[in-house]
């Protein structure tokens, strides 16, 4: 379904007249509700988790976001025998380990296989630790959170018109209707109910396609040098 389409079986759901801006809302108010059930959906069910691939360059930290971003959620190396999974850490965090010594000082010019990555989210750019010390092909990867494109006019298809979402539509249109109801003092519960359901079922639907990354249980040889254990994960 497109917004208008959406729009029209709201109208119907919540006893409002057919037509553009007619009955108790303007159109501009049912967009709204209805972009913010779509945020709600994608946090609630992880439907815009993506994964990519990328290189790794030699002396090179930090890597620029893509602009369909919205939130990493993991990174991972492939150090050879398959990606294993890198300690989330921040730049305030390896500063206050290199100052009490627990990595190497200072930790910028530290070269390797990367244990651990941070975001920098006004940089729009995420870095690993240590600096990877080679070229690699596909040797990085990510899991993010796509941004959400909003829909603004009637054409505008959900969830940024991703395919295997058009049957999940009709969630934003049960959160909507039963929003209305509930405003107006109706019972909106049948249609939450619906909701709930549909959510259960797209839960399922993404954890039967979904296919986890496999790690390997092979230990890895480091080649930062530190005068304690690496404190992450500890």
């Amino acid at each position: 379904m497109d917004w208008a389409a959406m729009k029209a079986r709201i109208k119907v759901n919540i006893h409002q007249t057919a037509g553009d801006d007619t009955g108790s809302w303007d159109d501009s108010e049912y967009l709204a509700v209805a972009n913010d059930k779509m945020r709600t959906v994608v946090s609630e069910t992880g439907c815009l988790d993506s994964e990519a691939t990328f290189n790794s360059v030699a002396n090179q930290g930090e890597y620029r976001e893509i602009v369909d971003v919205n939130k990493i959620k993991a990174c991972y190396f492939d150090d050879g025998n398959g990606f294993v999974p890198l300690e989330r850490t921040s730049l305030e965090e390896l500063d206050r380990f290199d100052k009490e010594g627990h990595i190497s000082s200072p930790w910028r010019e530290e070269r390797g296989d990367p244990v651990a990555w941070y975001p920098d989210i006004p940089r729009e750019v995420i870095g690993f630790y240590p600096i990877p010390d080679a070229n690699g092909t596909n040797n990085l990867q990510k899991r993010y959170r796509e941004q959400v494109t909003e829909m603004t006019v009637a054409g505008s298809i959900p969830f940024n018109e991703a395919y295997n979402l058009y049957d999940y539509h009709r969630l934003i249109v049960y959160a909507v209707s039963a929003h209305f109801l509930g405003i107006d003092g109706e019972n909106p519960a049948f249609f939450l109910d619906m909701y709930d359901k549909g959510i259960r079922g797209l839960k399922r639907k993404l954890n039967q396609d979904y296919r986890p990354i496999t790690f390997s249980l092979v230990s890895r040889k480091r080649s930062v040098k530190r005068s304690v254990s690496w404190p992450l994960g500890h």
